[in-house]
């Protein structure tokens, strides 16, 4: 997540950023993120029970 932070600042610096690009590669991480931390609960959920 914080690499991909890092590349869009990097982007934004750019005579022309181009925004798409830059929300492309923030949504990978976060959509990876988001099914880890769903996966995990599920897991732990099923785990305590």
């Amino acid at each position: 997540m914080f690499l991909s932070y890092c590349m869009v600042f990097g982007m934004s610096l750019m005579s022309s950023p181009i925004w798409r690009l830059m929300l492309g590669v923030l949504s990978h991480p976060f959509a990876l993120f988001s099914f880890v931390s769903v996966l995990l609960a599920r897991i732990t959920k099923m785990a305590c029970e």
